[in-house]
């Protein structure tokens, strides 16, 4: 009747990697109860993955290195820790609760972006970067590297992708090593105030779904 999916379909039907598209299911699969009934399609899946970006755009700041290293500032990290831990075994000891396991990860990771604001050390970005990996794994989730979440690598045969979100663009030059040299391009024509030249590549790199985001320390963040 085709009324039903495979595992397989749906990772062909993906333009995104196997462990992307492999996460971006787990979470849609976990975001409701294993005794309950629900209903696959394309846009439940991005919408996953969606959500998934907000946890990865995360883990990207506390990769980053931080110039600030007083623990007074840290003082509500550990009740914070504490409580997410508390909350996420209470969820899986609930006949594997995995929505409220969901939702502790998400009201954890509310918390975590107010204390970004306020100042993290390195030592303390490693450790909440740890309990989101570690407990994570359990579900499956969260076990991508940053860089890898927002590299897309590759694009189906179109006339087989049928999605309901049109997939992203193809990037043609999209390593890491590339975007970090138009970076520094676009940071030495800043310094000698060739704002055209400036603007055109970060329009150039936008034009490839690459977001450039300027620091108020003078560095320059990148994301897709």
């Amino acid at each position: 009747l085709g009324n039903f999916f495979t595992i397989k379909e749906i990772f062909e039907k993906s333009p995104y990697r196997e462990s992307i598209t492999g996460e971006s299911l787990r979470y849609y699969l976990l975001s409701t109860h294993y005794r309950s009934d629900l209903n696959f399609s394309d846009q439940s899946i991005n919408e996953a993955r969606s959500a998934l970006d907000n946890f990865y755009g995360l883990f990207q700041r506390l990769e980053e290195s931080s110039s600030d290293t007083e623990r007074n500032k840290e003082k509500d990290l550990e009740p914070l820790l504490s409580k997410f831990k508390e909350k996420f075994t209470q969820a899986m000891d609930d006949d594997f609760n995995s929505p409220k396991a969901l939702a502790a990860f998400n009201e954890f990771r509310g918390n975590i972006n107010k204390l970004l604001i306020r100042g993290l050390s390195d030592q303390a970005k490693k450790t909440i970067l740890g309990t989101f990996q570690t407990y994570g794994k359990t579900l499956g989730l969260f076990q991508v590297r940053v860089g890898e979440w927002y590299s897309i690598v590759f694009t189906p045969d179109p006339d087989v992708i049928k999605l309901e979100v049109p997939p992203p663009k193809v990037i043609v030059e999209s390593s890491e090593e590339w975007i970090e040299q138009q970076i520094q391009r676009r940071r030495e024509a800043r310094a000698k105030k060739d704002f055209s030249t400036a603007d055109s590549i970060r329009k150039e790199l936008a034009d490839q779904n690459i977001i450039l985001e300027d620091r108020p320390d003078g560095t320059t963040r990148w994301k897709r």
